[in-house]
């Protein structure tokens, strides 16, 4: 799509450019391509802090208080 060797980027104080050449002669209809969704193992809700914190904590034993 995008010929990297005949491409530039010239950075000033004020802006960015960037050239891109075309590989291929032609229009793009659209600059965005979708790619494929790669199916990512879902993982179980993460504890919060208090869950974390109570599994760290001993017993206590305040009957003599």
């Amino acid at each position: 799509v995008v010929d990297v060797a005949g491409s530039s980027v010239s950075m000033l104080p004020t802006k960015v450019e960037i050239k891109l050449k075309k590989a291929e002669p032609g229009s793009w209809a659209k600059l965005d391509f979708p790619r494929k969704i790669e199916d990512v193992p879902t993982k179980s809700p993460a504890k919060t802090e208090a869950e974390n914190i109570t599994e760290r904590v001993d017993a206590v034993d305040l009957s003599d208080l």
